[in-house]
């Protein structure tokens, strides 16, 4: 694992409103929702901009008043590139809020588990970890199924400290939201990881912790070493637990589950305030800005204001980055909007390596991974798409951290690779999933016919024998229905075209 030494904390500002807002309508991965305004309509903040139609649909949200300018493509936070269906607000300055989701939830304990996990829900929270996955499904999946929750204070990404600052200002809040997890879960156990190195973030969640009343002594704040990448969800549980998740599982098959702190304030936000989720906490930072902030953004803020707000690039040459210096990925457009999952923007300089050269096997990628893989093998089945081979390595348990790639002297983009491979194998998976799923379609259309067949037969042998029982004859057809029905293997022929 990788050790860093923790930056000073940006100044935090509330980023002010912008001219327009693009908010997307689709988290990758996830399905698209149904939007329920249309063009020129006026919408307020914090109003219901698409329906949920599909429980990993995820609602979205006008993150000011204004009124709609266009629905339809525009680019999106996303390496590839391709455009995403998004909602253009214009703005008209004067930020004027809808009625709340629901009245505030002051005494929140009187309410069922299906109550709150419906305002979660409807408030649109996914996971802000990154991950981006519903919480109230998260939350549902897990419920009376896991023994710990784990709250994941930890960023232990070096340029990331949107959740470092959300512990220092917001620390009753995200402790609210970690009581109204537990009463929904109702786990045995609960424990929250930060860094060791950030002091005003520990002491200001210990205390808000002795404020809460109401929570016993089964919440625990564990301070640990700031080691890349032991914020990761699996990394964390094995150094918290010293369980280690199966691959292809997910932590709440072992009894755990893992949310991050802003996760858990947002459902704060949602239950107590009746505020949907549509601002988050951001980190706008990098040697090619010229002045690094952590930002109260709003979801769909263009990435072009935020950097703006931040005085500009410092130089011509530079690149931007969502996500964090090692698991990001490089923005091919500064029109691109902040979506539920963006974490930090960075502005690098351009990176001046030499290109990639053949593998000299020396092992360094193998003593780095935190995972414990073989990346030199794996790097080598990718390549040359064996894709067997690779999933035999265990390529699914990569987390795609960069450990292996920051340390490679041949500069091999190794994560690249790997997501390559993997997206490979999980469309063949999804394929044989498709081909399975065709398959039992047929055998059961056959199965069904077969059966229809036969109780077909079966109910004319039952008439037959009541006929012949009570004595009368089977009726005959006449023949002129004889004569339109044709015999067997010949063609129908009407009585006047006889010879």
């Amino acid at each position: 694992m990788l050790r860093y030494k923790k930056a000073l904390i940006y100044p935090p500002l509330d980023m002010p409103l912008s001219e327009h807002y693009v908010v997307p309508l689709q988290e990758y991965g996830k399905p698209e929702a149904r939007v329920i305004v249309r063009v020129n309509q006026r919408v307020r903040r914090g109003e219901s901009l698409t329906a949920s139609e599909h429980e990993t649909t995820i609602p979205a949200h006008a993150p000011t008043s204004g009124f709609i300018e266009a629905i339809g493509l525009h680019p999106a936070p996303h390496p590839s590139g391709e455009p995403g269906q998004a909602v253009v607000i214009k703005s008209d300055g004067r930020d004027e809020a809808a009625l709340p989701l629901s009245r505030p939830w002051t005494h929140w304990r009187s309410a069922t588990t299906v109550q709150l996990l419906a305002l979660i829900h409807q408030a649109g929270i996914t996971g802000l970890g990154g991950a981006a996955f519903p919480t109230a499904n998260k939350l549902l999946s897990a419920c009376g199924n896991i023994d710990s929750l784990i709250v994941n204070g930890m960023e232990s990404d070096p340029s990331l400290q949107c959740d470092q600052l959300l512990m220092q200002i917001q620390a009753r809040k995200l402790i609210s939201g970690v009581a109204i997890a537990i009463h929904i879960l109702k786990p045995r156990n609960c424990i929250i990881a930060i860094n060791q190195n950030n002091h005003a973030s520990l002491s200001a969640m210990r205390t808000a912790l002795k404020t809460m009343k109401a929570l016993d002594n089964g919440v625990e704040i564990v301070a640990l070493s700031p080691r890349y990448p032991g914020g990761s969800e699996r990394q964390l549980i094995h150094t918290l637990t010293g369980i280690e998740v199966p691959a292809m599982m997910t932590p709440i098959s072992v009894g755990l589950l893992c949310h991050n702190v802003a996760t858990l304030a947002a459902i704060s936000t949602a239950v107590i305030e009746g505020e949907p989720f549509y601002r988050r906490w951001l980190t706008v930072a990098g040697e090619g800005l010229v002045q690094p902030r952590n930002l109260w953004a709003r979801i769909g803020t263009p990435i072009r204001d935020t950097i703006r707000f931040c005085g500009g690039f410092s130089s011509r040459s530079h690149r931007l980055i969502m996500g964090g210096s090692m698991m990001g990925f490089e923005l091919p457009n500064i029109d691109a909007p902040i979506n539920k999952s963006c974490n930090s923007v960075l502005a690098l300089p351009e990176a001046h390596t030499r290109p990639p050269r053949p593998c000299i096997k020396c092992g360094a990628c193998t003593a780095a991974c935190p995972v414990g893989l073989l990346p030199q093998q794996l790097y080598s089945f990718s390549r040359t798409r064996n894709l067997d081979k690779a999933h035999t390595s265990h390529i699914q348990d990569c987390i795609e951290c960069g450990c292996c790639e920051v340390v490679c002297p041949s500069t091999i983009p190794l994560v690249q690779y790997f997501q390559s491979a993997k997206g490979a194998l999980q469309v063949r998976q999804q394929s044989q999933t498709n081909a399975q799923l065709a398959k039992q379609r047929h055998e059961a259309r056959q199965t069904r016919m077969q059966r229809e067949q036969t109780e077909q037969a079966s109910a004319r042998a039952a008439r037959r024998q009541t006929l012949r029982a009570a004595g009368k004859p089977q009726q005959q057809p006449s023949p002129d229905k004889l004569i339109e029905a044709g015999r067997p293997g010949e063609k129908r022929r009407h009585p006047s075209k006889e010879p």
